[in-house]
């Protein structure tokens, strides 16, 4: 008799434990990626209201609905509103896309079918394969995001040598598990 797909049984391996740490350690990334597009674009869109005298500065209320319209557009809205404010060349605006598409494969899909795959050697090497390439893509575009974002804000912007290691930095904390 086989058991019915909605019952949980799944026992705690090692493997599953380093797995689903690294999934997770994704998932943070993939999230610190949408919230910096989302951040940039409220940026964005609050300085461009200031200089035209749209905002009222002193307004809380004002303020909150402001922020909350912006945050609430999908996030492909947000990297076209970034992407016509800053007029980004089209291989950066690519980058930033692909790397939201990507985010999102992460959220969604990732863990699709991932037990099977927790199991076998074979399994286990796509799923880090598979992060490497995703977590990859959403850090080289996260430290341009984070770059706009220190620029535009007159904040202390990362040095050469940060982003020259930041994606590896953030593999390596993705990706490595304790023994």
């Amino acid at each position: 008799m086989s058991i019915p797909f909605w019952v949980i049984e799944r026992e705690r391996t090692q493997f599953s434990d380093n797995t689903f740490s690294m999934v997770g350690r994704a998932l943070t990334v993939a999230t610190e990626f949408e919230s910096n597009i989302r951040n940039l674009s409220s940026i964005l869109s609050l300085k461009l209201q200031v200089r035209s005298n749209e905002f009222i500065l002193n307004d809380k209320e004002y303020l909150n609905k402001f922020i909350s319209k912006i945050q609430k557009k999908p996030l492909g809205i947000q990297v076209e509103k970034i992407n016509k404010k800053l007029d980004f060349p089209f291989d950066l605006f690519k980058l930033i896309y692909e790397a939201k598409e990507t985010r999102n494969d992460i959220v969604h899909e990732l863990t699709l079918g991932i037990e099977h795959n927790i199991e076998t050697d074979e399994g286990r090497k796509f799923i880090v394969e598979t992060l490497t390439e995703k977590i990859s893509k959403i850090a080289k575009a996260n430290i341009i995001i984070i770059y706009i974002i220190c620029l535009e804000t007159n904040k202390e912007k990362p040095t050469v040598q940060y982003i020259n290691s930041y994606g590896e930095m953030i593999l390596n904390w993705v990706l490595h598990v304790g023994e």
